[in-house]
């Protein structure tokens, strides 16, 4: 309880003050360590029935496969730990490469696909040239709206002599509902990593 001035100001009177929510709620997080792992399930943890979308953060991920094809991917799921392959991923976005001479920049796409490439060329090996994503997922458990998404991806190879960087948008193209999303590199595996996901209620 609390002390304060009677709503008349001429006395104190105690107050419980009510109970504090948050429009945000942590659902999921995970820690890739010290052993390394072909992909990352998070799933069982979309109500849209709740939340007006989902954000997931990803920090500090590496991957065992140091190449310029080591790009990370996300699925939707259609159950525990089964990943939907269907050809329905689109997306649209910009990409950019920047270097200590030079800089360009150009767009991506993803049609008819069966998979989200979030990443922009090498992710590396290593604890300090790594990447941070966020991704954005609206209306996964839906069967009358399609799941969309908003993402963005900056990575860093070489020291940080290169840096690499993808933003997008996109959307599965049926009303399938999905539980979760899986995410995958196109080579080796995950060796490090931070995962969090966030709902935002409506």
């Amino acid at each position: 309880q609390l002390l304060r001035i009677n709503s008349g100001a001429t006395a104190p009177e105690w107050h419980t003050p009510a109970t504090v929510t948050s429009d945000v709620v942590k659902l999921y997080h995970q820690e890739i360590t010290s052993t390394a792992v072909g992909q990352v399930y998070i799933q069982n943890f979309f109500d849209d029935s709740v939340y007006a979308y989902y954000e997931l953060q990803i920090h500090g991920l590496s991957t065992s496969n140091d190449s310029s094809n080591s790009v990370i991917y996300a699925r939707m799921m259609t159950a525990t730990n089964t990943a939907d392959t269907g050809t329905n991923y689109f997306s649209a976005g910009t990409t950019w490469t920047a270097t200590a001479s030079s800089n360009s920049g150009g767009t991506s796409r993803d049609i008819d696909n069966s998979s989200w490439g979030f990443s922009r060329n090498n992710i590396e090996g290593g604890d300090t040239n790594t990447s941070a994503s966020q991704i954005k997922i609206f209306n996964p458990t839906s069967t009358t709206f399609k799941t969309y998404m908003q993402s963005s991806c900056y990575s860093l190879h070489n020291n940080a002599d290169e840096l690499y960087g993808n933003y997008q948008y996109g959307h599965y193209n049926t009303t399938a509902a999905h539980i979760g999303i899986t995410l995958y590199p196109t080579g080796g595996n995950l060796d490090k990593g931070s995962f969090t996901l966030y709902g935002y209620k409506k």
